[in-house]
């Protein structure tokens, strides 16, 4: 979850930890300099970001599998599986949880076979053995083990860089600087209200760009129309989920914002279906939350699918499939 100190300069806590951003540059430089990346046979496609949580990186990595399949090809995800226990596995959600493999890994398995490894080139392996003939790294940019054809970086049009320090004086994992080095091409999600594209074209005008806004489940939405809504989220900008929902009209009479990956416990959602038996009201949240969900507790809990609306999918496509 975003801190509000890296959203504003003026904080004098952020401005303190701006020397231990440095340490954290250098640290992240020097690794950087100790990898050599290593080459697998099929293409590797990076979809990464420069602030921590939040940019709409899983939803965009999502949307590309499901255009690459429709042009035929045969994508496979690739994630570290963050906060889950087991590692080298593609997920099987018939025996997989998000306490195995991590949230993100459940949510991408919906949509193409996902393999879950912290070692990039040998996840890398195991999808091609599996039949990949296409990989699609769910984050990975500051991760050097796995030569990228592609890296894509995303960024959310309406939080930008935050207050552009780097950790943990801000949200940045590295600067912009030297990250737009290692990219290929820019996607921004949803409208650009902190100019992120203008800063971008200040250091790089020749990066391609692609621009894209999150669409809700239209079925969805509409049989919230007529109900009161608790909503809750524990994902990087809670306050997005919020946000979508209002403006579609979605009727909210509480919200409850829990950590990015937050480990649901059953008492959390007993309390919060307390809440709303209370007020008569649902409770609402995202697909990411609700697979974290145990089985005892998540019926009755509606979530929310979202997809990514392309402003340029054939360019898109193109520049993936180039060779450039």
């Amino acid at each position: 979850m975003a801190l509000k100190i890296w959203e504003t300069k003026r904080s004098f806590l952020g401005a303190a930890l701006v020397p231990f951003s440095w340490l954290y540059s250098v640290g992240a430089t020097f690794d950087r300099l100790s990898k050599y990346p290593q080459r697998v046979n099929v293409p590797v496609i990076c979809l990464g970001n420069l602030t921590v949580g939040g940019s709409g990186k899983t939803p965009a990595a999502l949307s590309l599998g499901a255009i690459l399949q429709k042009h035929g090809y045969k994508p496979f995800f690739l994630t570290r599986g963050y906060k889950g226990k087991i590692k080298g596995v593609v997920v099987d959600k018939s025996l997989h949880t998000a306490k195995d493999v991590g949230d993100e890994a459940m949510l991408l398995a919906d949509t193409a076979p996902t393999v879950v490894n912290p070692n990039r080139f040998q996840g890398a392996e195991t999808a091609i053995a599996a039949g990949a003939d296409i990989i699609i790294m769910d984050d990975g940019f500051q991760n050097y083990g796995l030569y990228k054809d592609k890296s894509l970086l995303v960024f959310d049009g309406s939080y930008g860089l935050g207050n552009g320090r780097v950790l943990p004086a801000g949200p940045l994992r590295e600067s912009l600087s030297h990250g737009l080095k290692r990219a290929s091409g820019i996607v921004i999600v949803g409208e650009d209200t902190s100019g992120i594209a203008e800063q971008i074209k200040a250091i790089n005008p020749y990066l391609p760009f692609f621009a894209c806004i999150v669409i809700p489940d239209e079925e969805v939405i509409s049989t919230l129309k007529d109900k009161k809504v608790i909503a809750f989220a524990g994902i990087g900008r809670p306050d997005k989920f919020f946000a979508m929902l209002d403006r579609y009209g979605v009727n909210i009479i509480a919200k409850q914002a829990f950590p990015d990956h937050y480990a649901y416990q059953d008492a959390d959602i007993k309390a919060l279906k307390e809440q709303a038996a209370a007020s008569d009201a649902v409770l609402v949240t995202t697909d990411k939350d609700k697979v974290k969900l145990s089985s005892l507790v998540k019926e009755d809990i509606i979530s929310v699918p979202v997809k990514l609306s392309w402003q340029n999918e054939a360019q898109l496509l193109d520049f993936l499939m180039s060779h450039e």
